[in-house]
């Protein structure tokens, strides 16, 4: 949001973009130094700050999950995905959060679930429809295309998390520190942006 209209440049700012495949990806990049900061999904900087390392959550600003449980045909309910394959990521990721959170509401613990890695929201709807997974965690940007195929969204992360907070800045308190002054300018930039029309 920063960029849109130059806000950041109004600033002071000048400012870089690198495109990267996940926020798991991101987070490394930002950890390695080779990142001033990200924005992402808030699980995956709480999971490697609780376990010692310098990120912080420096301000969020989509605040609903826009992710689902999306399920082949024949699936009614979450008690019917026990015992088949659910794609689910790395144990950081949103995606895991919000699927142990769904079954929890379900009453279904997770370790009755068997849960397989798949790739991007692409690769995940694609094993839906091949049959692959039965069930999997993909954004809602897919409900346009996914009745036609069969299939749809069981149970939407709005039910399941409806305070969670989806995207967040995430910077290291090294830069916080050493580059105050452009970290503010930044968080400047990105709140202008988010309140201009």
């Amino acid at each position: 949001m920063a960029s849109k209209r130059d806000f950041a440049g109004k600033l002071g700012l000048k400012l870089d973009f690198v495109q990267l495949k996940n926020d798991t990806i991101a987070l490394k990049a930002l950890l390695a130094g080779e990142l001033d900061s990200y924005e992402g999904g808030a699980g995956g900087a709480m999971a490697a700050a609780a376990r010692g390392a310098d990120v912080k959550i420096v301000g969020c600003n989509w605040l609903a999950a826009p992710h689902g449980v999306y399920v082949r045909p024949g699936i009614a309910s979450m008690a019917d995905l026990k015992a088949r394959p659910s794609q689910c990521p790395r144990p950081a990721a949103f995606r895991k959060f919000f699927a142990k959170a769904a079954f929890e509401k379900a009453g279904i613990p997770a370790g009755q679930v068997r849960f397989a890695a798949m790739g991007s929201d692409a690769d995940r709807y694609k094993a839906l429809i091949a049959g692959v997974v039965d069930g999997a965690i993909i954004s809602n940007e897919y409900v346009p295309i996914s009745g036609k195929d069969g299939i749809r969204d069981l149970m939407p992360a709005a039910e399941v998390m409806p305070d969670f907070i989806r995207v967040c800045v995430e910077m290291t308190g090294k830069s916080l520190v050493g580059r105050r002054h452009d970290a503010s300018r930044f968080i400047a930039a990105e709140i202008e942006a988010l309140r201009s029309p």
